[in-house]
């Protein structure tokens, strides 16, 4: 390049850095003027006049003004301490009280899970709400009434150091063995298995967790204690709910190797496979122990559960499955059946009339037969042919009607992208 007076080997909008400071304080001493200081660091002149200004120090009484580059590094701070966008919480104050009220009344939702639902059920209108992100730093500076402790994800953190076993037992079948139809997620009956304990003690009860792949649902029932003959007893009883039709609802199974699930591998027939994750390797079954750290908000960690009652192990599960899924477009599981959970504990002639308001409502004329009998799921009951393949239809069609809302949330760049293709 012939001319020599450019600046273009710094970045626009960088700040002056310490150096930089330091040598505007040694050049001045040796009398440069501001030209020449600027060209000298290749930098604007103004930007050299204004950050002099800043650092102009009074000595001896005011008799003598000099820049310092400590002074003027002071007040850069300084002002960039409020240097951002002003908060919105006025402008939201409605928005992060709906926040609020999911949050300490709704089974705790997550902020994520007010965000979405507000989008998605129009409540508000995008320039009244702020982000997730948003949400949490709001958290983190105190302007919501909610704490860090109160957010058990957020809190999570794995400080254990990680140690390399070996020859550990495997019980069964490898989850490599395991179908692609099950690991895509795109067929209702793939579930996973797990335990969640209160208290160590070997007479203590436990939760039996099962969660299916595609839908998300979460069925959790309290078993006597945590050995394999009560485990095995538990999943029998839930398994015996669904009668003959079981092996349409449960096609795989996949558990740890945990000497707990020691006769789960009894449970394999023509249709029924079991598999097991590799050793050590929680994360191969994701979901269910996403789902774990859900139920940890209704039993901390040693809490007893002797102290809850079956009922309320069912509860706290109703609660997690109506909870609005970002997965699922920021739906409720309970949505699928076009009735929340509560209604399958209420009178059948209010939800009858109610499931005739609702226009989409697939199972509105036989809705009293449907929910009495999926109640079943829980108490014992006896699932009919019909009641059981209506449930399975709603919930497969709820879970791609939900894939395809989550389509409108792609970023427009991308869906221009793919247009343009």
């Amino acid at each position: 390049m012939d001319n020599t007076n450019y600046t273009t080997e710094h970045r626009k909008c960088q700040h002056l850095m310490s150096e930089e400071r330091h040598e505007i304080e040694v050049r001045l001493k040796d009398g440069w003027s501001i030209y020449r200081i600027a060209k000298h660091l290749h930098r604007p002149y103004n930007t050299v006049k204004n950050e002099i200004k800043r650092g102009t120090v009074s000595l001896y009484n005011g008799n003598v003004k000099r820049y310092k580059a400590d002074e003027g590094k002071r007040v850069y701070l300084e002002h960039r301490e409020n240097c951002h966008r002003q908060y919105r919480c006025l402008d939201t104050a409605q928005f992060l009280r709906y926040v609020v009220e999911n949050f300490k009344s709704k089974g705790k939702w997550s902020l994520d899970a007010s965000y979405g639902k507000a989008l998605e059920s129009g409540e508000f209108r995008r320039d009244e709400i702020v982000c997730t992100k948003t949400l949490y730093n709001y958290v983190d500076l105190g302007l919501l009434p909610i704490k860090n402790i109160d957010l058990p994800e957020k809190l999570h953190r794995n400080t254990k150091a990680k140690r390399v076993r070996e020859n550990k037992k495997i019980l069964g079948r490898s989850i490599e063995e395991r179908p692609e139809i099950a690991n895509s997620r795109t067929e209702f009956g793939h579930w996973e298995i797990d335990t969640v304990i209160g208290k160590k003690d070997e007479n203590e009860p436990c939760v039996l967790t099962l969660v299916e792949r595609m839908t998300r649902m979460c069925i959790w029932v309290k078993a006597k204690n945590h050995t394999a003959e009560a485990i095995t007893e538990a999943l029998q009883q839930i398994m015996s709910q669904f009668a003959d039709r079981k092996d349409q609802v449960f096609k795989t199974v996949t558990g740890d190797n945990g000497s707990e699930f020691a006769g789960l591998s009894l449970f394999e027939n023509g249709s029924l496979k079991v598999y097991f994750t590799h050793p050590y390797s929680s994360f191969e079954k994701g979901t269910n122990e996403c789902h774990n750290h859900m139920l940890r908000r209704f039993i901390p960690k040693g809490k007893s559960i002797s102290d809850y009652a079956a009922e309320d192990v069912c509860f706290f599960a109703d609660c997690i499955n109506g909870l609005p899924r970002k997965i699922l477009g920021y739906k409720k599981i309970a949505d699928t059946l076009g009735t929340i959970t509560e209604y399958l504990l209420e009178g059948n002639e209010i939800r009858t009339m109610e499931a005739l308001e609702n226009s989409n409502s697939r199972a509105a004329k036989d809705i009293d037969e449907l929910v009495s009998e999926v109640t079943g799921i829980f108490t014992g009951g006896t699932l009919s042919d019909e009641t059981l393949e209506s449930a399975m239809k709603a919930l497969n069609d709820a879970y791609w009607s939900a894939k395809e809302k989550n389509s409108e949330y792609a970023s427009k760049k991308y869906l221009k992208f793919v247009e343009n293709d």
